[in-house]
């Protein structure tokens, strides 16, 4: 098509020296367009073209164009090819899906749809794909359904129309409803035409990814569909792309099949799993091939990766992934940056197969992986963090924590954050001595201090607290070393002011760590802190001055810092001086030793360590295409986001009976429990939020060897916005203190999620009201009852139960025990109850809760015939009453 004034335009455009000379010439042109356009009717075809040709151009310069849209509609409707392609080249650039001009174009296109001619076909199809709005959707998506599915169709129309389809279901879904739409579409795998083949698959991946039940079917035309072209070479040479048969097509089926599980026939799956092998085979003789074809090894590789992704996603053939992970371990010293990438990304997620040798064979290039953190490529030395913590167990974690501490000086900045929360993440995971525990996060505090997050240093405190004398003794003394330093970071301040106000006194003792040498040192650092801390370091003073009652010279120290901070000018500092000075002056020693008390055991729920790091990789993956989340594949160790409570551990107190266990973006685990005696009943609900299918749904529950469980099977998928049920039966054989550990792994779009939880299944669910009448009788079985048996504590009372009457309440209806009347005094709580446990056992369990008035405090005094069941059922009713 040759239009010499479109050529003379855009040179004298070309020609333009400036911004405003080249606007001069434009509005000139613009000016001369319209006056044409003013008087269409004597304009021929030719000219009409040049001048919408000409408003291409200068669109495509950057202006706006307000004119000369209906010219081009009058262009689309001519019989006329040339004019007609114009017409629908520029109603492609110029209209979008919400123009006016869109409704007077829609039966223009639906005739060219339904005409025989193959090039206005392709001309409307590629208007359709590329306006796309949901008026067109709505009118002409049936008959771009009967082009695809037509016989008659010619192919290449039929590529078009399997695009454009897509492109539709992108943007409205529900214009291609799956109904009987979805058998004809997947026939269309068994064609001949692989170009025609291809487009469709395309397709059906998209159509799939929405709705996977529907193309279920798909599975084992796919499977048929690889075995001909990777094992039986049934292909046209047109698509023997380097010796590779249609690359593209191949990696589409593996993706396909990435959608659903492992197939249950085992001749589908014996075909799949010998296309893998076929293509693992054509990779390495395309690396090892003395031919330097870069097109060649890129084509092997991407079927390759995607063959593995596949293998990965189905974990079940040993031999295929042993072999893959062999094949990727020599990738790791490959010179090609994007094939170590590959190689590393690829191993972090096959580090967690179910087979031992996979992990083994990773192992064996661990110096290799090691080496990669020094790699020039920022990537490189992500995907090879993310692997040394894919591949870390009990076995090697000392020598890779260690690893990663001498490397954290050197790292840099963007990495380092994630850095120091995965290496707290091993150091407590895989602690054989949580001694070493403790060393490494203070190394991390005083190599990386200003990266470390406030949960990390909470971790710490929540583990020392709840883990015996021994360990906070040592924790004391290695906190009071570290923050002797003068580079003592502000973190580890922190540390110290809570350690040596809880269990300073373990190291007093000592004279160089005595009571005043901890004082001295809190207040050495005072200064230097913010305000937030030295809120910190006041109330570990406060503890200090309850924590030694003899020791008045200390005494007399921190009650004049009180008194000096009572007119300071920070007003959060100023209250708390006044308000622990006026808690000082009422010299109420059991008041004081009431509020200050030792911090009870932390309830048992999951780390806020590994949270933040799935919040920090779902930052990183969000709006990503393809890629896994490594921290959320980890095992035992990917968590979900934090709601306003604790959603990985119990989200329902203990004393419920229905909650919401876990929730994130793609699912939602809902339990329901009911329990009668010894016997008990949960029901897991899981609910994928999603609009995509959850597959290689997995659920592992282990209970204590203390409880006869029977647990049902759960669906390998679960469909978009459905929920299906688990249900665990009970049987409790005896009393328990372990906590039942709930393992789930699923997969959502190409990513791979783990959760580990703690279920509630607890002591005092099995026990039922024992009624006893008298206070004599009460009395004789309280003092059959040996002190061993007994576990009390005095603590203040909360705003939630600071009613005796709420309390009762609680433990009447939450821990299921008998309140008991005219037993004691009326302030006072006295209830029993019996632990039950199979066959015919049981334990009696009582409890009395002292109410003090004036210094609004409560005693709580738990008393059973076996020392493990008063202490679990005093520790969960002391958790709850202590609540806020």
């Amino acid at each position: 098509m040759d239009m010499r004034g479109l050529s003379v335009f855009i040179s004298d455009i070309r020609k333009s020296t400036t911004k405003e000379e080249e606007q001069s010439k434009v509005e000139k042109e613009l000016a001369k367009i319209r006056g044409k356009f003013k008087n269409g009717g004597a304009l021929k075809g030719y000219d009409r073209k040049k001048y919408i040709c000409k408003l291409l151009y200068i669109y495509m310069l950057g202006y706006e164009i307000e004119f000369g849209h209906i010219e081009a509609v009058n262009l689309l409707a001519s019989p006329n090819y040339s004019e007609k392609h114009m017409g629908y080249l520029a109603c492609s650039l110029l209209l979008n899906e919400n123009h006016e001009m869109v409704t007077l174009i829609t039966q223009c296109m639906k005739n060219d749809l339904n005409s025989k001619n193959p090039n206005d076909q392709c001309l409307a199809l590629t208007a359709i794909a590329n306006i796309g709005g949901k008026e067109q959707a709505e009118a002409l998506a049936h008959d771009v359904q009967k082009l695809l599915i037509s016989n008659e169709t010619k192919l290449t129309v039929r590529k078009k129309a399997a695009l454009t389809l897509l492109n539709l279901h992108r943007k409205y879904p529900e214009s291609l409803p799956p109904d009987s739409w979805s058998e004809k579409v997947i026939a269309l795998i068994n064609g001949r035409d692989l170009g025609v083949i291809t487009s469709v698959m395309s397709l059906i991946l998209g159509l799939a990814e929405k709705n996977p039940e529907a193309y279920q079917d798909a599975v084992s035309k796919t499977a048929r569909l690889l075995m001909k072209l990777v094992l039986n070479r049934e292909y046209s040479t047109s698509y023997l792309y380097y010796k590779i048969a249609a690359p593209w097509l191949q990696v589409k089926a593996f993706q396909l099949l990435q959608y659903y599980p492992v197939p249950e026939d085992k001749a589908i799956y014996d075909s799949i799993i010998q296309a893998i092998e076929k293509v693992i085979q054509i990779a390495k003789k395309s690396k090892e091939t003395t031919s330097k074809s870069v097109s060649q090894i890129n084509a092997a590789h991407s079927v390759l990766f995607e063959a593995m992704n596949l293998a990965i996603h189905y974990d079940s053939s040993k031999t295929i992934l042993v072999t893959a992970c062999s094949m990727l371990t020599k990738y790791l010293k490959d010179r090609e940056t994007n094939l170590r990438y590959l190689a590393l990304d690829t191993l972090s997620r096959m580090a967690y197969s179910q087979f031992d040798e996979v992990l083994a064979t990773i192992r064996k290039e661990q110096d290799t992986i090691l080496l990669a953190l020094k790699d020039p490529d920022i990537s490189i030395r992500r995907r090879a963090l993310d692997l040394l913590y894919s591949m870390c167990n009990r076995d090697n974690a000392g020598e890779i924590v260690g690893e990663l501490l001498n490397y954290l000086p050197l790292s840099d900045y963007a990495i380092r954050e994630e850095l120091v929360l995965k290496i707290a993440i091993l150091a407590e995971k895989f602690s054989v001595d949580l001694t070493w525990y403790v060393d490494v996060v203070l190394n991390l505090i005083s190599q990386a201090g200003d990266f470390v997050a406030d949960d990390i240093w909470h971790r710490v405190i929540q583990i020392v607290t709840n883990k015996g004398e021994e360990l906070q003794k040592y924790t004391a003394q290695t906190v009071f070393s570290a923050v002797s330093s003068p580079a003592a970071h502000e973190t580890c301040v922190k540390i110290s002011g809570y350690i040596f106000g809880e269990f300073g006194d373990l190291i007093a003792d000592n004279p160089q760590t005595d009571a005043f040498s901890q004082y001295e040192l809190i207040l050495s650092k005072f200064n230097l802190c913010s305000t937030t801390t030295k809120c910190h370091l006041f109330n570990s003073l406060m503890k200090l001055y309850n924590l030694y009652p003899d020791n008045q010279g200390l005494r007399d120290n921190i009650k004049d810092v009180f008194e000096k901070h009572t007119n300071s000018f920070d007003a959060e500092l100023q209250q708390r001086s006044a308000e622990y000075l006026a808690l000082i002056n009422t010299g109420d020693e059991d008041l004081i030793q009431a509020v200050m008390d030792n911090m009870p055991m932390y309830p048992e729920r999951d780390s806020q360590v590994i949270k933040r790091l799935m919040e920090k990789e779902a930052a990183k993956k969000r709006g990503a295409t393809g890629g896994v989340n490594i921290a959320a594949q980890a095992a035992n160790m990917g968590k979900q986001k934090k709601e306003q409570r604790d959603t990985t551990g119990f989200n329902f107190d203990d004393v419920s009976n229905e909650g919401v266990a876990i929730e994130d973006e793609h699912l939602q685990v809902k339990i329901k429990t009911e329990y009668h005696g010894c016997k008990g009943r949960l029901i897991l609900l899981y609910g994928n939020k999603t609009t995509n299918p959850l597959t290689q749904f997995k659920v592992h529950i282990l209970v204590p060897k203390e409880l006869e469980a029977q647990i049902s099977k759960v669906p390998p998928m679960i469909s978009p916005k459905t929920q299906v049920q688990q249900y665990v039966d009970l049987v409790a054989k005896g009393p328990f203190s372990q906590l039942t550990d709930l393992d789930l792994y699923f997969e959502a779009n190409r990513r791979y999620y783990r959760f580990n939880i703690k279920l509630p299944i607890v002591p005092h669910k099995f026990v039922e009201p024992l009624v006893i009448q008298g206070a004599e009788n009460f009395f004789k079985q309280w003092h059959a009852i040996g002190k061993e048996q007994e576990v009390q504590k005095i603590f203040p009372c909360t705003p939630v139960y600071s009613d005796v009457n709420a309390c009762a309440k609680v433990l009447s209806e939450g821990f299921r025990l008998a309140i008991l009347t005219g037993i004691d005094n009326p302030s006072n709580i006295v209830a029993a109850g019996s632990f039950f446990y199979d066959p015919v056992g049981k334990v009696n369990v009582l409890l009395r809760l002292e109410y003090n008035a004036p210094k609004q405090a409560y005693r709580l005094t738990v008393k059973a015939q076996d020392a493990t069941i008063a202490q679990q059922v005093f520790n969960y009713i002391l958790q709850e009453l202590t609540s806020q």
